[in-house]
């Protein structure tokens, strides 16, 4: 590896003082933190793209198992109509479990992605992080809060008014666990975002805009994941090539002198 650069005073890492040259004690280190935080990144949406497919394809398999099944003319038809059931909901329920690991998995990569990049400029990526712990509260609301509900209609089942009761909780619990992963979902985009100005990446912006839409317009979340998964290899790249004196650590490659977030 080359030495560092000659660096103009004034200039350094998010973090680092405002004078001086910061970079001879800690610009190895704090690159090094921004390269494994977005490698994390990478491999979470790398696992969050397969859950896309494996949602696509249990939406496929269930549109045509009811195709398949409209074509069943006579009462002999039955048994076939419920073997196909059968296998399609086995099909689903595996693929539903896969897809559940797969996303736990993908979340704790995503954590440890921004708990590094948070390191290496807390103003410009905390939002990012706290991105991750409202969504982790979230899916902690939806398991607690389902277990509750569950004990909720147990005992108000013997009640005048357990119905009512019932309901208003239900409200609640959603209310509360679509609020945190909005919430979080939110300033997750925001922490993608900023990756993507930081490094001039105008892939990841437009992948993140594609997932949100894809909220409501199923199918451009998988093309967003695809932008987002080749933004983020080519900021890994250009910050392994820094490390390794390919790439002028401190001057974007559009040109741009680079200032910590908020200078």
């Amino acid at each position: 590896m080359s030495s560092a650069p000659p660096f103009p005073p004034g200039y350094g890492l998010p973090g680092s003082p405002s004078s001086g040259n910061p970079w001879q004690h800690d610009w190895r280190e704090r690159l090094r933190l921004a390269y494994e935080g977005v490698g994390s990144l990478l491999t979470a949406e790398i696992l969050y793209f397969i859950d896309s497919i494996i949602a696509a394809a249990i939406l496929i398999v269930y549109v045509v198992t009811d195709l398949s099944i409209s074509s069943f003319r006579s009462l002999n038809d039955i048994e076939r109509m419920v073997d196909t059931y059968a296998a399609a909901s086995m099909v689903s329920i595996i693929a539903s479990i896969i897809m559940i690991v797969l996303g736990i998995i993908a979340l704790v990569l995503t954590w440890q992605g921004f708990s590094k990049l948070t390191r290496y400029d807390k103003a410009r990526y905390n939002i990012g992080f706290l991105g991750v712990m409202l969504e982790v509260a979230a899916l902690a609301a939806a398991v607690l809060g389902a277990i509750m509900l569950i004990v909720a209609a147990a005992v108000l089942s013997s009640t005048e008014s357990g119905f009512e009761s019932f309901l208003v909780l239900l409200v609640l619990y959603m209310l509360v666990v679509v609020g945190l992963y909005v919430a979080g979902g939110i300033a997750l985009a925001v922490g993608f975002w900023r990756i993507g100005d930081e490094w001039n990446s105008g892939i990841i912006k437009a992948g993140i805009i594609l997932v949100l839409i894809g909220i409501i317009v199923p199918g451009l979340d998988i093309i967003g994941f695809i932008l987002l998964l080749l933004g983020l290899s080519d900021v890994k790249k250009k910050i392994k090539a820094m490390l390794e004196g390919r790439l002028n650590p401190w001057q974007q490659p559009g040109g741009s002198w680079w200032q910590p977030y908020g200078r």
